[in-house]
């Protein structure tokens, strides 16, 4: 059976019996036919003295060849279980003159061999064209596609793609039953009905209505940020008036102050929610009218995609509500803090926005600086000392820093580390890590200072080394004679208020070296400008966890 295990893809075919010829001889033997395997049967179409065709199985013994007739065939026939896929074009159309198709899925076998061998399929067959899975499915398709569209001739659309009124089984059976002159038993496990032109009119009937919902929130979003600038400008005017109304107390002044504020952010945090909303409608529009199309292509990798991406802007969209309504409720807290901070925290004058500032993150009230930066407030030194204190406590104590000048104050019901003004600023620290060593003095002026490197301590050399503790003022990063000769004093000189000495050591400098191009021996310390306090924070919050540590001490000056 050479050429059947030729073309294992072909469901029947018909062989011509090879004649053999005998040993050392060129006389001719009988012809033959190779036996069948076990999934196979073989079958032998001969014509009689009549005329009339007959078949009749052959079943051989083990390894036999079959001795055939001059003019015989064999016909082989597979019994193996082949894969059913049947599309029936047009079976009906919709009320909008859409014409639909369908689709048969399962498997198919041939359970009685010599019926499929008798059958009209067979006729198509012969030794030069055999059978494939696919030219057998084409003949089920065209002996059945009356009958098909005769069953589904009294049903509409939507009865039998949502109701399932002839559901798989019923196609199971009728299809069996159809097709059992020939032999063929079918499975079916789906179908489905498709229909491009519904499809086309689908998708644009779903464009226009996403487009329609993606216009709609980009307008309701330009509308909001109108609003959004016109409450702004009322706000700056009402700022205004109360500013400078003088029928009014100072704390007349401050109280009505503290109420515009609250408002004002309030209206800010709604506004920003309003537009959240807006720009995550406009998101999921488009998202759906993405899936919309994929599942009228039937792409299912399509579906799936835009489905994820939907689920993670929706997590990303309830995790930024989240963040407003925290906003919200920390707005709040920061009304019903005592002496109007609120008011003092959007004041003009940086100096007061900034003590103000360092009152609501101290452990007096304990507000996050990201939580103030959220609500629209200046807080960029507050931000630095918290990012720099969660690495701290991240750190374990691998930079730790120890000052013994400082005393314990109360503060309402919480107890802090304070330092008298003109009292000497000397500390020390240790570190666990070696590497590049930055040491800044965020002062409670608002302003933010570099002590090492220095002028007389570059940023190559300002390295320490780990296990070793090291003294500021001391000679390895910033010599105290030095200092001394020029008439320069290591002391905290105030204003009262919060102040933070922040020691880094990283694997690789933090700073920039323009950023010390204005220090010189007579003023050996940098100050950081706004711009160079935002760069500074973007590199410290950009490098790896693990690249560098900090230790921070903050106490009360006054």
């Amino acid at each position: 059976m050479d050429k059947q295990n030729e073309a294992a893809c072909w469901v029947a075919q018909v062989i011509e019996p090879s004649a053999r010829r005998s040993l050392f001889s060129f006389k001719r033997s009988k012809e033959t036919l190779t036996p069948p395997d076990e999934n196979t049967h073989l079958y032998i179409r001969s014509r009689g003295a009549d005329g009339v065709q007959e078949v009749r199985r052959e079943i051989p013994g083990q390894g036999e060849y079959i001795a055939t007739a001059v003019g015989d065939q064999g016909v082989y026939v597979s019994l193996l279980r082949w894969p059913l896929s049947l599309s029936y074009s047009s079976v009906l159309n919709d009320h909008n003159g859409s014409a639909w198709d369908l689709q048969v899925r399962g498997s198919w076998v041939v359970i009685e061999s010599r019926r499929f061998v008798c059958s009209s399929v067979m006729d198509a067959a012969s030794s030069r064209v055999g059978l494939s899975m696919d030219f057998v499915q084409s003949w089920m398709v065209r002996a059945t596609a009356s009958k098909v569209q005769d069953a589904v001739r009294d049903h509409k659309i939507e009865d039998l793609r949502y109701q399932d009124a002839l559901p798989a089984t019923w196609w199971e059976t009728h299809l069996s039953d159809w097709l059992g002159e020939s032999g063929i038993s079918l499975y079916v496990g789906e179908i489905e009905y498709t229909s491009a032109e519904a499809n086309a009119a689908a998708a644009k009937a779903a464009r226009q209505r996403d487009l329609k919902r993606i216009a709609e929130a980009k307008q309701q979003e330009r509308e909001i940020e109108l609003t959004e600038m016109a409450t702004e400008a009322e706000y700056e005017k009402q700022k205004n008036q109360i500013k400078f109304d003088l029928t009014l107390s100072d704390q007349e002044r401050s109280h009505q102050l503290q109420l515009l504020e609250k408002l004002h952010r309030k209206e800010l945090i709604e506004a920003d929610t309003e537009i959240e909303n807006a720009r995550r409608e406009a998101e999921k529009a488009v998202l759906e009218h993405e899936a919309t199309l994929a599942l009228l292509r039937q792409d299912a990798d399509a579906v799936e995609n835009a489905e994820e991406r939907d689920r993670q802007a929706e997590e990303h969209h309830q995790l930024v509500v989240k963040e407003l309504a925290e906003l919200k409720l920390t707005l709040t807290k920061l009304a019903d803090l005592p002496e109007n901070l609120l008011a003092q925290l959007a004041d003009l004058d940086s100096r007061k926005a900034s003590v103000a500032a360092d009152r609501i993150v101290s452990p007096e009230f304990g507000i996050s600086a990201s939580l103030l930066t959220g609500l629209g407030f200046q807080v960029g030194r507050q931000n630095i000392v918290e990012c720099l204190c969660e690495r701290a406590a991240a750190d374990v104590d691998r930079v730790s820093i120890r000052k013994t000048e400082l005393v314990t104050r109360d503060i309402g019901t919480v107890k802090v580390r304070a330092l008298p003004i003109n009292t000497s600023l000397q500390f020390e620290f240790s570190t666990e890590r070696s590497g590049y060593v930055t040491l800044l003095n965020i002062g409670t002026s608002g302003s933010i200072y570099i002590h090492v490197p220095n002028a007389y301590v570059t940023m190559e050399r300002a390295r320490v080394e780990g296990g070793h503790s090291y003294a500021v003022p001391g000679p390895e990063l910033l010599p105290w004679e030095r200092l001394r000769q020029l008439g320069l004093e290591y002391v905290e000189v105030g204003p009262p208020g919060w102040e933070h000495i922040a020691v880094l050591v990283s694997d690789s400098p933090l700073l920039d070296e323009c950023s010390l191009y204005e220090t010189d021996k007579d003023a050996p310390f940098v100050k950081l400008e706004i711009d160079d306090i935002a760069s500074l924070f973007e590199r410290i919050s950009a490098a790896p966890e693990d690249s560098w540590s900090a230790g921070v001490l903050s106490f009360l000056v006054g």
